[in-house]
């Protein structure tokens, strides 16, 4: 733009003009013609006669300028046929092509070797593996959580005692929607979640296999009924099964100390230890508005801090515990009950518990809050610190079941042992019994099996 003020162009100017002028510019666009495009080609020759598979890789793609393909602005792919034919030509299946096993070779957040690339390159379905030089050593993310957004497992087993951490800052898996993710011998650590999951925000299904979630932490500025999962958070719809692991000293500033579930989830728990976790509203060990099997596990230790459930606190759904140990959970003097079941919409809850032990517990069992109905029942062959849990004809009410203290007895886990003398030994219903107890120690066959998680000598 070029202004002048005065010269012979369209006349002197004049002696009515004063100055100093203003002059407004408006509406400044730039027009230009859209970059051209620039094709890469690469060829290929199919001489067989059925379907064959044709895999061709990006450095066989080139361009008559001798540029390089630059895969992050790639806008169309088509394909050319040599002229001539009159044959169809029938395309199926084009994909891009991506290693069915990748393997973690170091701790970086980011880079060649990161379990963060290795999860972006591996192919659907696939595999991640650890290296064995990663044993005992820590992940540390620094740019925010794993998202996995494909169908994937992720296999620690080759590098023991292996961790991820949220460095305290946050989450360490996202699992988003529709995806089915497996981790197996690894630990989450360290991480920490707004509202929703401190170590695992799982939206899809999500099966966690000698697997371990410590020392994580959920918080809040106003804490709300769908708002917890000091370890682990399972939202609307989402699945999760939980074998062989433990979720211990996770804290959640609302509800779930340990693993929170949400309405229409579908949580699986064997052989799994729930554990020291501690939630500032209700469910020191777990909340629940969803189905749930709990089978060979022991839920101990945990501390609801606000109201009932110092071991579990479910709603609107259904719920069935069988041959488990719960066992010294606590909650506040004024809501003190270990296990609550409660309805307070039109849903109703239910829980049925068979050949378990409920021991140890702040002042009662069971809590049945009947705000609309709720369904306590008995499978049979309990063994329960008090009448609390609508006891059936063949359970046993003993404020001392006489248990060891959660330790390692064997197997993946912590368990508590029987003591001599434990009411709960060969008091079982060993029509129901699993095979193995929560260490994976065979139970008798055709005799009475011991009630709860462990099976004596």
């Amino acid at each position: 733009m070029n202004v002048a003020v005065g010269g012979n162009f369209g006349g002197s100017v004049g002696p009515d003009v004063t100055f100093p002028q203003t002059m407004s510019i408006d509406y400044v666009r730039l027009h230009q013609a859209k970059p051209g495009l620039v094709s890469f080609g690469a060829s290929f020759r199919d001489d067989f006669s059925g379907w064959k598979r044709i895999s061709i890789p990006f450095s066989a793609f080139e361009n008559d300028e001798g540029e390089v393909l630059d895969l992050s602005v790639v806008q169309s792919i088509g394909f050319k046929a040599p002229g001539g034919m009159r044959d169809p030509l029938l395309l199926d299946q084009i994909r891009l092509n991506a290693p069915s096993d990748v393997t973690v070779s170091n701790t970086a957040d980011g880079g060649a070797g990161s379990l963060r690339k290795a999860l972006a390159s591996v192919a659907v379905d696939g595999t991640v593996h650890f290296a064995p030089a990663l044993a005992g050593q820590t992940i540390t993310l620094l740019s925010g959580p794993l998202i996995l957004g494909k169908n994937v497992t992720i296999d620690g087993s080759a590098a023991p005692d292996s961790r991820i951490s949220g460095n305290h800052a946050d989450r360490v898996f996202i699992v988003n929607p529709g995806t089915t993710a497996a981790l197996s011998h690894l630990a989450v650590v360290d991480d920490h979640g707004w509202q929703l999951a401190g170590g695992i925000l799982n939206n899809g299904f999500l099966t966690l296999d000698h697997a371990v979630v410590t020392g994580n932490t959920m918080a809040t500025n106003a804490g709300d009924f769908w708002q917890g999962g000091g370890g682990i958070y399972n939202g609307d719809g989402a699945t999760l099964n939980l074998i062989d692991s433990s979720v211990t000293n996770n804290q959640a500033r609302w509800s779930g100390g340990g693993v929170y579930s949400f309405f229409d989830t579908t949580t699986t728990i064997v052989r799994s230890t729930i554990s020291g976790n501690v939630s500032n509203d209700v469910g020191g060990g777990f909340r629940s508005l969803g189905s749930v099997t709990i089978t060979n596990s022991t839920i101990s230790g945990n501390r609801s801090t606000g109201w009932h459930g110092g071991a579990i606190f479910h709603t609107d759904g259904a719920m069935e515990i069988a041959s488990s140990t719960i066992a010294n959970n606590v909650g506040p003097d004024w809501a003190p009950s270990a296990v609550f079941i409660g309805s307070f919409n039109a849903a109703v809850p239910s829980l049925k518990l068979t050949n378990t032990i409920i021991t140890g517990n702040h002042w009662y069992a069971c809590e049945q809050h009947a705000a609309g109905a709720v369904r306590l029942t008995s499978g049979g062959h309990n063994l329960v610190q008090d009448g609390s849990c609508s006891p059936a004809s063949s359970d046993q009410v003993d404020s001392d079941a006489r248990i060891g203290p959660l330790a390692s007895n064997g197997g993946p886990t912590l368990t508590h042992a029987l003591r001599l003398g434990s009411p709960a030994l060969d008091a079982g219903d060993d029509t129901v019994c699993p095979p193995t107890d929560q260490r994976g120690t065979a139970r008798p066959q055709g005799a009475r099996c011991d009630i709860g998680s462990y099976e004596a000598p």
